[in-house]
């Protein structure tokens, strides 16, 4: 039984197929590029191409190839870096900065003279009551 096709049509440019032909082909570019740009080529060659076969083609889970030809249909092709990820583990650079002067800090430096050091679970704890009761978040002063 054929599998359903996808209601994610793309439409490629031949400057954009070319850019594909000209990326699968380099042997130094990122891999995860090269899979896109033969994900490119298979699926301008065969738009009916279910996920599945598409992605066994290209060595990808059929769900990669599901999110990338929805995300092509949607925003337009572009082999370009994908837009930066937002959410935890995510950070900017300079609260990550922040947070490596916080986590280095003494727990007595912050009025807590309880503890010898501050784990990943009492760090975050704190925070989040600081945060509540108004107190001091991150340290203001010098470093």
């Amino acid at each position: 039984m054929p599998l359903p096709v996808t209601p994610h049509q793309v439409t490629f440019t031949p400057e954009q197929l070319a850019q594909a032909r000209k990326l699968a082909s380099a042997r130094a570019a990122p891999l995860r590029a090269v899979v896109r740009a033969k994900l490119t080529l298979i699926v301008a060659e065969h738009p009916d191409i279910s996920h599945a076969d598409a992605a066994r083609q290209v060595g990808l889970h059929p769900d990669t190839v599901y999110t990338w030809r929805r995300r092509w249909a949607q925003r337009g092709w572009s082999l370009e870096k994908p837009r930066a990820r937002v959410g935890p583990g995510h950070s900017p650079p300079e609260e990550i900065t922040l947070i490596k002067a916080l986590a280095c800090e003494r727990p007595t430096e912050r009025g807590r003279p309880f503890l010898a050091r501050f784990s990943g679970g009492v760090r975050r704890r704190l925070d989040m009551l600081d945060s509540r009761t108004g107190g001091p978040t991150l340290r203001t002063g010098p470093l």
